[in-house]
């Protein structure tokens, strides 16, 4: 017995285009910075001075310009340390809880250094880095 198909292949419509898939790349949301006036960009804050957003600007600009795997591989004085949670002393924004982003995201905290000006603490899902704290007097954690 002999079974003769009738399937010609996938049919491809003669206009398909292919879409050039774009690099991962951080992306960096402010939404759930720390309410404490000492860690966060309140205008009144004496220890986020100008000099310190400055840099952080310009810290987020270069950690956004390539893929995140490439931006992993640097050392960590250009880059990323992770700092386990139980060792950061921070007042975790409440609506970061609420909204249970919180459990989306890795349990340690991701730092990016601002030369000798500061941290940036942030909490790390997938490519969105949540800002949660800018340690401008280098007392949320142990800098060893």
């Amino acid at each position: 017995m002999k079974i003769k198909s009738t399937y010609q292949g996938p049919q491809i419509p003669a206009q398909t285009k292919v879409r050039r898939q774009h690099a991962e790349r951080f992306v960096f949301n402010f939404s759930f910075l720390t309410q404490d006036k000492k860690y966060n960009l309140d205008a009144r804050s004496k220890t986020i001075n100008h000099k310190v957003r400055v840099k952080m600007l310009e810290r987020i600009w270069q950690l956004s310009q390539n893929d995140i795997v490439e931006v992993m591989a640097y050392p960590r004085e250009q880059g990323f340390e992770k700092i386990p949670a139980a060792d950061v002393r921070l007042s975790v924004h409440p609506e970061f809880k609420n909204s249970h982003r919180d459990e989306e995201c890795d349990t340690d905290y991701w730092v990016f250094r601002l030369s000798q000006l500061g941290r940036v603490i942030s909490k790390r899902n997938d490519n969105i880095l949540y800002i949660m704290s800018i340690d401008a007097s280098f007392d949320q954690y142990d800098h060893g």
